[in-house]
């Protein structure tokens, strides 16, 4: 009679040669050099795709930046006030909307002292208005020196207190209408003075093509960095 070693020994194969079991083949390793060169690639896709759009789009991208700094609502007013700073492009703009009726006034800050000039700005604004059809009589210098748009915003409400204003039609250049109406508000704030802008287009350069010139950029990103000095400090 068999043991039960000798049986089991019977049924159980003899050990063969080691074989793998039946199954998907594992992938080589990756080079890691061309792994990091495969990254470097997609990210330089990436980036040329971004610049492709940029170039495609950049006009549009770039006016609408500009757009985002100007107000253009003029509307029939007590008066136009006529902003210092921009003496070949805001006394046409104030003539043209004085003889289109928009106002019978013109209200003028007053400019400060240049030892240098033969006129000060103020004297050449007045004389540019009445040779473009604006009578003498319809322009009224605020008096005492400004310096800034909050100062002629302050010379406005000084001269409300004396001459009820229920609306004002204020004259800048494009880039400075935005921020202008900020401060005008904020200054004639509790006055019931509806402000209103009309903006003056710069000589050299408008919302559609100030990337293309040195100081449109200087203008654009001058100003971006005042609206938001302005916003945060006053």
């Amino acid at each position: 009679m068999e043991t039960l070693d000798e049986a089991i020994r019977q049924r159980v194969p003899a050990p063969g040669p080691f074989r793998l079991a039946p199954g998907p083949i594992l992938p080589p390793m990756e080079n890691p050099s061309r792994r990091r060169w495969r990254r470097r690639l997609v990210r330089f896709g990436t980036v040329l795709g971004v610049l492709a759009v940029l170039v495609a789009f950049h006009r549009p991208l770039l006016a609408g930046f500009a757009g985002l700094f100007r107000v253009n609502d003029p509307a029939p007013s007590d008066a136009i006030v006529m902003l210092l700073g921009g003496p070949s492009e805001r006394p046409p703009r104030a003539a043209e909307l004085y003889r289109k009726g928009l106002a019978p006034l013109v209200l003028l800050g007053t400019s400060t002292e240049d030892p240098n000039a033969r006129v000060n700005e103020t004297n050449l604004a007045i004389a540019d208005m009445v040779q473009l059809g604006v009578p003498r009589s319809a322009i009224h210098v605020m008096p005492g020196k400004v310096t800034s748009t909050q100062h002629e915003a302050m010379k406005v409400a000084e001269f409300s207190a004396a001459h009820p204003l229920r609306r004002v039609t204020v004259i800048t250049t494009s880039f400075h209408t935005a921020r202008a109406r900020w401060i005008f508000r904020k200054v004639l704030r509790g006055k019931g003075i509806d402000i209103r802008m009309a903006a003056a287009r710069h000589p050299q350069f408008d919302e559609r093509s100030w990337f293309r010139s040195d100081e449109g950029l200087v203008t654009y990103f001058a100003e971006a960095i005042k609206t938001l000095y302005y916003r945060l400090v006053y």
